[in-house]
């Protein structure tokens, strides 16, 4: 759940940035035209993708207020992508572990 709560506000701020890039007509190096690619946004947890990108609702997910399910609309809009990323090659998991 809490993977899955942190999606949506990571993708509320992606797709926040990515209309603030646009309006201020920020251009990729060697472009002519703003980018319209959508968000890249990764995770290590399987259920939190899957629950993303499956609009279906389960009942182990329902009491998960709806704010948090705007996520699936970023996706079905295309202007988020949220893939699973094994734990090994995940950078951020280095910060998140212990060291040894």
């Amino acid at each position: 759940d809490a993977e899955l709560i942190a999606a949506c506000l990571a993708a509320d701020e992606g797709v926040w940035l990515h209309k603030f890039l646009h309006e201020i007509h920020y251009y990729l190096t060697g472009s002519s035209a703003p980018f319209d690619m959508p968000v890249q946004l990764y995770g290590d947890n399987l259920s939190s993708v899957f629950a993303a990108n499956n609009p279906a609702t389960s009942t182990r997910s329902r009491h998960l207020d709806v704010r948090f399910f705007r996520i699936r609309d970023y996706i079905h809009a295309d202007k988020i992508v949220f893939a699973h990323v094994a734990g090994k090659v995940n950078p951020a998991d280095h910060f998140t572990k212990p060291l040894s």
